[in-house]
């Protein structure tokens, strides 16, 4: 288990007060130094609609990934980086949702073929998916890690088949999902370098949507609440990097290891860890 999943189940387990996962965290970053690692987003929105979700997935269009326009971004990254990504995970929203996961999958592997890729879902669709689904993880040595939630999934049949196919199988964080509340300030009042330090997501949560970075998934995807909340917490150009207008991937980290603009925004010392799960009310004191 790694340091972030042991701490997290610590919290679970009342031996750590949630609210001091932000220090650890931000700590333990700083000390053990992550390698270039992102998320790709299959799809925005979800079946299960967790409460708190800093996605914003309830309140999330039924969109899916521009897969001709990540074609092209896969390509211009690769050059960047010379195809050497450490880690690539493929999410969502749920990402199974996306009639396109395999064309993705295969396109991914193409371009990266010594990364490790992952792919995490909930689970609920892992039943219903053909034998070629299968097939096609265990050809590009895709890792399907299950976050397993408090509800009625019965899923070792399908781990089992999985496994037979010879696809790795790993449940997220070993326990049961609990929810983060992840607080907004909707004035972006705070110190953007002090909850960029703070912040377990900065750095660490990388998202790369329509040929941008972003250093964590708050910032591409607030404007689903934005809309549904009427607010105007305010992204600009310069909360991302363009992969368009770079000429080597040390930019990238270089403008990832910095607080964004955004990141004033976010109250980081308020947010709660390990409350009970539940099912959005799209209620904004779920992300106030």
């Amino acid at each position: 288990m790694k340091i972030k999943e042991l701490i997290k189940a610590a919290i679970n387990k009342g031996i750590i007060p949630s609210r001091a996962l932000v220090p650890i965290l931000s700590f333990v970053r700083h000390i053990k130094p992550y390698g270039f690692a992102f998320t790709v987003h299959l799809a925005d929105h979800c079946n299960l609609n967790c409460k708190c979700c800093d996605n914003f997935s309830p309140l999330a269009d039924e969109v899916f990934l521009d897969f001709e326009q990540y074609e092209k971004d896969c390509g211009r990254l690769a050059f960047l980086t010379n195809a050497k990504v450490d880690r690539i995970c493929l999410l969502g929203g749920e990402p199974l949702l996306n009639p396109q996961v395999m064309q993705i999958v295969e396109t991914t592997r193409k371009h990266f073929p010594k990364t490790a890729l992952s792919l995490a879902t909930n689970g609920i669709l892992l039943p219903k998916q053909p034998e070629k689904f299968w097939e096609c993880c265990r050809k590009n040595k895709i890792k399907i890690i299950i976050t397993k939630y408090p509800i009625k999934l019965d899923l070792e049949k399908t781990v089992e088949s999985a496994r037979n196919y010879g696809v790795k199988i790993e449940y997220w964080g070993g326990d049961i999902k609990t929810s983060y509340h992840f607080v907004l300030d909707l004035e972006g009042k705070h110190n953007s370098k002090k909850s960029f330090k703070l912040c377990y997501q900065s750095n660490v949560c990388i998202v790369f949507s329509k040929g941008r970075f972003y250093t964590c998934p708050t910032i591409p995807f607030v404007r689903y609440f934005n809309r549904h909340f009427k607010q105007n917490l305010e992204v600009s150009d310069a909360d991302s990097i363009d992969i368009y207008k770079v000429k080597s991937i040390k930019e990238i980290k270089k403008f990832l290891s910095k607080p964004a603009p955004f990141c004033r925004y976010c109250a980081v010392e308020k947010i709660d860890f390990a409350i009970p799960w539940g099912v959005s009310k799209k209620d904004i004191s779920e992300w106030t």
